[in-house]
């Protein structure tokens, strides 16, 4: 297809910017080889995918003024309380959490792969992580839930509607890691929190640093545990 396409989003492209995703991860970890490790997954396959996502994003803006001005990626006044809201909801989520982990794996939960990739790492590998969970992880997963899915469910459906769908598959997408499933319902809370402030200020400004806060707070868990 050549010309510009003036169409607003569509569910159907939140599924190629996710097809993009998946195209620029499988082509670097193909690039690294079989035997991947920590640093590998934070160096190449981190970026390789978030660029990937944001090239199918902006390519798609690119082509319609409409598109690009509702995708909202923008900031604005109060929007540094996203950074508050992210503390909270992690905080929240994860004391709701520890009975599940005491009572039911005896402490021991199950170990995302994301996590096992980052545990050890140290010097420019902590950097790494830092950049690939704290930043590139949440600009492609608000990009793509709550810019292009959110927007184009709001067409035609309520904000109700809009806000818990695009925080169900946000959820949901993090079971491509089978050990995720016990994040899912506190990623689906943080779905939905992230899917209302979009829906209330018009804007990516303030998910996206509500999204950084809640995986800089793990990430910092994580790398002071050791």
């Amino acid at each position: 297809m050549t010309g510009r396409d003036d169409r607003p989003w569509r569910v159907t492209d939140a599924l190629w910017v996710f097809g993009a995703g998946l195209v620029g991860s499988t082509a670097a970890l193909a690039a690294v080889g079989p035997e991947l490790t920590g640093m590998e997954t934070y160096a190449v396959v981190v970026p390789a995918q978030t660029l990937a996502m944001v090239g199918a994003v902006a390519w798609m803006a690119s082509r319609s003024a409409r598109r690009r001005l509702s995708l909202g990626l923008r900031y604005g006044e109060g929007d540094a309380m996203g950074i508050v809201w992210g503390l909270l909801v992690q905080v929240a989520v994860t004391l709701a959490l520890l009975p599940i982990v005491h009572f039911v794996f005896d402490g021991e939960a199950p170990t995302q792969e994301v996590v096992e990739a980052a545990s050890g790492l140290e010097g420019i590998g902590a950097a790494l992580v830092v950049l690939g969970a704290v930043v590139l992880a949440p600009l492609a997963e608000e990009l793509l839930f709550r810019g292009v899915l959110l927007r184009a469910l709001l067409r035609n459906r309520g904000p109700a509607f809009a806000v818990y769908v695009s925080a169900g598959a946000f959820a949901a997408i993090h079971l491509l890691d089978p050990n995720a499933w016990l994040a899912v319902p506190m990623l689906f809370v943080l779905g939905v929190v992230l899917g209302k402030q979009a829906v209330s200020t018009g804007r990516l400004g303030m998910p996206l640093l509500t999204h950084m806060a809640f995986n800089g707070l793990s990430v910092a868990a994580l790398l002071l545990a050791g």
